[in-house]
């Protein structure tokens, strides 16, 4: 049960980046620039210019993004509800999984802790990759499990506009994961 509120949302972020990196390279297909695009003197040319049209500093240039500003008006990635569906539930099994946890732990009084491997082993400092869930560390998980799975929930609303949603919750998934992995964190190491 420990493994699955840490690791869920890992697992999230990755089937979520997957989904970003296939969106990516279905947008972008050979993603190299052009011969002749860029010099590499002066950066990127502009096209407009060489043909004579109008740059973007006169009055009358129609106004296009430039490739410091996103273009917020893309089709969306595909897969993008896919992966806001799966981190958005992974999240809220991890939540759940951490009330469960918060009551074992909490009022049962099981502490415990989970060795995943061996990280460092060297002469007599063996130093393991655990997890260590006390009274502490459950309310830790209920914080930051019930919290991240409602912002997941709103980000599903709030970002709908924008084409890198794979992207976006591929890393507030590994950002989840990363601070249950503090909480849970069973030395300093």
């Amino acid at each position: 049960m420990y493994q699955a509120i840490v690791f869920l949302p890992l697992l999230g972020a990755i089937i979520a980046a997957l989904i970003a990196l296939a969106g990516a390279h279905a947008r972008h297909p050979g993603a190299t620039p052009a011969a002749g695009a860029e010099d590499h003197a002066h950066g990127p040319v502009d096209e407009r210019h060489a043909r004579g049209a109008p740059s973007p500093h006169e009055e009358h240039a129609v106004l296009t993004p430039s490739a410091s500003e996103p273009d917020i008006h893309q089709p969306p990635a595909g897969g993008s509800r896919f992966a806001e569906i799966v981190t958005t539930v992974f999240l809220f099994a991890s939540m759940l999984l951490s009330w469960f946890a918060f009551v074992d732990v909490g009022f049962a009084h099981h502490d415990s802790r989970v060795a995943l491997f061996p990280w460092i082993v060297s002469g007599d400092l063996k130093v393991d990759w655990a997890l260590r869930i006390d009274p502490l560390t459950a309310v830790m998980l209920v914080v930051v499990g019930t919290i991240s799975a409602f912002v997941h929930l709103y980000s599903m609303g709030y970002m709908e506009e924008d084409p890198h949603r794979p992207r976006f919750f591929s890393y507030l998934s590994l950002f989840t994961f990363a601070m249950l992995m503090l909480v849970t964190a069973d030395n300093l190491v």
